[in-house]
């Protein structure tokens, strides 16, 4: 029996629009990366579907400070990225 989870994508051009210190908040994910596919520039992070290790499960996710955005623009980001994801893959272990 293996892990399963998902591999989530946004388009930075589109973070970028919304939240113009996307790259600095995309710091705070764990397990996110940025890459070129194509043309676009991309930002994607890998989630576990376990409770545990799901960083969408915890809207307080971030208690880093000192150079970020305030708190309240982190969940406000979070909330964005729940709700504009380029693509999302399922995967296997």
């Amino acid at each position: 029996m293996g892990a399963d989870g998902h591999i989530t994508i946004w388009r930075r051009d589109k973070a970028l629009e919304a939240f113009p210190e996307a790259d600095k908040l995309f710091e705070l994910l764990p397990n996110c990366y940025q890459d070129k596919f194509e043309q676009a520039e991309i930002y994607h992070a890998y989630h576990g579907d376990n409770v545990y290790d799901d960083w969408r499960t915890f809207e307080g996710w971030s208690t880093r400070s000192e150079g970020y955005p305030p708190l309240e623009r982190q969940l406000e980001f979070f909330r964005w990225l729940q709700a504009n994801a380029f693509h999302q893959w399922e995967v296997w272990t």
